[in-house]
């Protein structure tokens, strides 16, 4: 039997309210394959944060993810500019999920960043929440149910972090992709976008390989829709890189930008407020250095590229490379040309293949 959309959301819904339990297959028949899909819900078009695989917010400790993420939930819950710089479509119901700062910590953070994007909780009206310490983990067999149910009508949830989700679990099994899994299954219940923080690891070979910079297996990578990695060390600006699109996306990756927090000074307190604000590369990086580091990384790029053919041994074409690494498609396609005319990268029959040297 193949199941309708309407009728496969009439079963959730069913199931939500504990009314029967969840189907293990749904069918999805060949005309409701072929029938027009309405178009993609964006939160963030350009953060490609959508309803599907969660996102994931990857960084080193004490580099601003949580505070990043959490100055985005306030953007969107009064429809404001994400970062001052990119548009929120609709203003959206948050939840946040806190398994790491505390309930002080949490309130204080929100506290400070209102005060410096100067937003009133008039300007939320009650679409953001958090819970501190919830007692539900992505890996208890109930987790499901138990978000679906919590998630019902909310259009963002902001899980911090993956390893507070999930106690006992071994980030470097790739059974825990199992937990983000669950988060899909919300999703496709509920509507709702998750995007989960999330540490990174210690570096390996540059983490040409961009599955290795979340901590833990790549399976967590994979596991994710839009991933973005921040860099940088404490008190200055973080490079951010769009490390994976989202499967929805038409697009390529964003550009790399940059973090700057700062703090807002208010009557004789001068960090009584903070805000976290975009930047481009030409407006952190110092003009001597501008064209330095970007040769650097056009580089890396031919580098990562190198790495993704050698690890396939042959792809078959140079879109076929370009949906395995980050970065804009013009740029990517710019560093395949310079490795083939460099001849560090070959096409042989049709297909693609490193010339080790």
């Amino acid at each position: 039997m193949s199941f309708t959309e309407g009728q496969y959301l009439a079963e959730e819904r069913a199931a939500l309210q504990g009314e029967t339990s969840p189907a293990p297959f749904h069918w999805i028949g060949t005309r409701t394959i072929f029938a027009r899909l309405p178009p993609t819900r964006w939160l963030v078009p350009a953060l490609q944060l959508c309803q599907g695989r969660p996102a994931m917010l990857a960084a080193y400790g004490s580099t601003g993810k949580t505070l990043a993420a959490q100055s985005l939930a306030l953007a969107v819950s009064a429809r404001r500019r994400v970062w001052s710089a990119f548009d929120c479509p609709a203003a959206l119901t948050v939840r946040h999920v806190d398994h790491e700062q505390g309930r002080h910590a949490t309130l204080k953070r929100y506290q400070r960043l209102a005060l410096g994007m100067d937003l009133t909780p008039e300007d939320i009206d009650g679409r953001l929440q958090v819970s501190v310490y919830p007692s539900v983990y992505l890996n208890l067999a109930d987790a499901e149910d138990a978000y679906a149910k919590a998630c019902e009508g909310v259009d963002l949830v902001i899980i911090d972090a993956l390893k507070g989700a999930t106690p006992g679990v071994d980030e470097n099994d790739s059974k825990i992709r199992h937990c983000i899994d669950t988060l899909s299954r919300v999703s496709d219940r509920t509507g709702t976008t998750f995007l989960i923080i999330h540490h990174s690891g210690k570096p390996k070979e540059s983490h040409a390989d961009a599955r290795t910079v979340p901590r833990g297996s790549s399976a967590i990578f994979d596991a994710c829709g839009s991933v973005l990695v921040m860099l940088g060390e404490k008190g200055k600006p973080k490079l951010v890189r769009h490390e994976k699109v989202a499967a929805e996306a038409e697009g390529g990756a964003l550009e790399d930008f940059y973090l700057v927090i700062e703090d807002v000074c208010r009557g004789a307190d001068p960090r009584a407020g903070v805000r976290v604000v975009h930047k481009t590369l030409g407006e952190t990086e110092p003009s001597d250095s501008g064209a330095e580091a970007m040769a650097e990384r056009f580089e890396a790029l031919k580098r990562h590229i190198l790495d993704v053919v050698r690890r396939h041994g042959s792809i078959a074409s140079k879109n076929g490379i370009c949906e395995r690494v980050p970065g804009t498609r013009t740029t990517k396609l710019s560093a395949i040309q310079e490795l083939l005319d460099e001849r560090r990268l070959v096409e042989v029959n049709g297909s693609f293949r490193v010339t080790e040297r």
